[in-house]
């Protein structure tokens, strides 16, 4: 998180880099935080996917994006400094491609 506001600060208004720290505290932190940044799959982000909309009151589906949009971000970081050799797929089965 540090890195992400020293980068974005100054062009995100504060307000969305604080929805990114809520997301990764709130939902992603308590689902990944066990796993080490290499441990993390395709299967484990379906399985983050399924048990956010088994949550009551379900997520709508643009809040689960915004999550999974973090997610990415996080592990283009971990890419970006030689963390993990490779993006798992972000992709939702199943479904086709929307523009």
């Amino acid at each position: 998180m540090e890195e992400y506001v020293t980068l974005i600060a100054e062009d995100r208004h504060p307000a969305y880099v604080g929805g990114h720290h809520r997301r990764v505290r709130l939902h992603l932190n308590p689902f990944f935080g066990h796993m080490g940044i290499k441990k993390v799959t395709s299967g484990d982000i379906q399985a983050y996917r399924i048990k956010r909309r088994q949550h009551q009151p379900t997520p709508a589906r643009s809040t689960i994006h915004q999550e999974i949009v973090v997610l990415r971000q996080i592990m283009k970081t971990a890419l970006r400094h030689g963390w993990i050799d490779h993006l798992p797929d972000f992709s939702e089965p199943f479904k086709n491609q929307q523009k």
